[in-house]
């Protein structure tokens, strides 16, 4: 009797079960977020710098920089090199860096005026001209380039308006976090050139919606893709979140060439021309 008992609750249950809904997979599973929808969630929670008019920058519109770093990078004979960086940047192509070697306590300046480039060191300024100058105007011109891209790309609310194709390609894992993976691209110009296709690869931690990585290939330059690898965030004190390391890493590197450890940023500073002439 007992048992006839215990199968007949059993069928009584199992008939209330089949009877209840089942959820659907849409209850189950929340909607996959969009690649701009992503985006767009990550540039609210990275913010837009609240400095006072008129220095506040507007979105879309040229930037400066004014930032102080630590920079860890190999030397040409693969020795390990740390400076003490202070860099000026105003666009499209005005370009000031102080650089300090720790280990020598040397100190030398470089930049580009918006007129000529120039080097100077120990109360001596060169005007970087003629061809045995060539070498250092075109890695000055790659950082001017560089700078700008990544101001460019830094501040997601102004790359939004620019980033085309955007797509959302599967989910990936860094440092044991789940990331999104987007793809797009857009146009970009180095000084007095035409602008030419970028395509970018972004990673944006699901968790917090930091940026925490940007893959950047220009295939008509051909050039070694330049990998950013952003960390060690904090809000500073513009309102803006700011990674406080960035790795770079060129080609298949599977060390980075350079890691910046940045001490203070500032954008939209009141940079004028006549900031980027060498010191007297």
């Amino acid at each position: 009797m007992g048992t006839w008992s215990t199968i007949a609750g059993l069928v009584e249950m199992l008939a209330v079960a089949i009877q209840q809904p089942v959820p659907s997979h849409d209850q189950q599973t929340p909607p996959r977020e969009s690649a701009r929808e992503l985006l767009e969630r990550a540039a609210d929670v990275q913010g837009w710098p609240a400095c006072s008019p008129p220095q506040a920058p507007k979105e879309g519109e040229a930037f400066s920089l004014h930032v102080e770093m630590l920079l860890e990078h190999r030397d040409d004979k693969g020795n390990d090199v740390q400076l003490e960086v202070e860099r000026r940047f105003l666009e499209p192509s005005f370009l000031w860096t102080r650089l300090r070697d720790i280990f020598t306590g040397t100190e030398t300046f470089e930049g580009f005026d918006g007129t000529a480039a120039w080097y100077r060191r120990k109360d001596r300024t060169t005007l970087l001209e003629g061809p045995e100058f060539a070498e250092d105007r075109l890695r000055l011109v790659r950082e001017i380039d560089e700078t700008r891209l990544l101001g460019r790309l830094f501040f997601l609310k102004n790359l939004l308006r620019e980033i085309q194709h955007l797509q959302r390609l599967s989910d990936e894992q860094r440092a044991g976090r789940a990331v999104a993976m987007i793809a797009g691209d857009g146009r970009h110009a180095r000084s007095g050139e035409e602008p030419q296709l970028v395509a970018l690869r972004l990673a944006v931690e699901l968790q917090s919606h930091h940026l925490v990585e940007a893959t950047i290939t220009r295939p008509e330059l051909q050039e070694p893709p330049l990998r950013l690898v952003f960390s060690q965030h904090f809000r500073g004190k513009d309102g803006v979140l700011h990674p406080g390391r960035i790795e770079l890493f060129r080609g298949d590197e599977k060390k980075p060439s350079q890691t910046i450890y940045v001490g203070r940023i500032q954008f939209g500073s009141a940079l004028k021309p006549a900031d980027f002439a060498p010191p007297r």
